[in-house]
């Protein structure tokens, strides 16, 4: 238990696309893992979908009391959390199976508090359309890490907090960027998820 990873997906409105997400966390390689599903006051049935699913004490959802955004979701996921390591998953996004087993080896591996990966980008199919690759630039002119390929050690959030809910489209390049103030951002160069881009 003391290595536990804990996956926070925040959900609003993807009820199908959500089901994908959390069979993709069952999928791991890796198996101590917490996953805790945040609905975001969404209008579309979402436990109605996810119940057949849930799976045992390791199993969380939570349904806000009203629609607050994606940084309270995942703010919430947080508090929640019980794993020493947390991993954000986007509802309408996919991991691959050895990504947190990879994820967890590379941060113990170079002793790293934060890690990040390239990604897949898929269509609503799952097709692969393109492969993203961060052009590791100062992330004061630009948000190049993908936010489901992060995993942290909670330690962090100790140290810088949560998410600002205060703002909108870029409250997690505002963690990333406080965060790299503090920590390397750790980057191991094998893609492990899938990124949803619809048109």
């Amino acid at each position: 238990m003391k290595d536990k990873v804990t996956v926070v997906i925040p959900a609003y409105n993807k009820a199908d696309y959500t089901v994908q997400a959390l069979q993709s966390v069952y999928n791991q390689t890796y198996k101590d893992i917490e996953v805790i599903i945040i609905d975001d006051f969404g209008t579309d049935n979402l436990w109605e979908k996810i119940e057949p699913h849930a799976r045992g004490e390791n199993f969380k959802f939570i349904r806000l009391g009203k629609n607050e955004g994606a940084s309270a979701a995942r703010n919430r996921g947080i508090k929640e959390a019980t794993g020493k390591y947390l991993a954000f998953l986007d509802c309408d996004d996919l991991y691959l199976p050895g990504k947190i087993a990879a994820s967890i080896h590379y941060l113990k591996e170079n002793k790293e508090w934060v890690v990040h990966t390239p990604a897949h980008i898929v269509d609503k199919d799952n097709n692969i359309i393109k492969l993203y690759r961060p052009r590791r630039k100062l992330l004061a002119f630009r948000n190049y890490v993908c936010n489901s390929t992060v995993v942290v050690h909670r330690g962090v959030f100790d140290a810088m907090g949560n998410f600002d809910t205060q703002l909108f489209c870029c409250a997690d390049w505002d963690m990333w960027v406080r965060l790299s103030e503090n920590f390397n951002l750790g980057y191991l160069d094998v893609p492990l998820t899938y990124y949803r881009y619809e048109l």
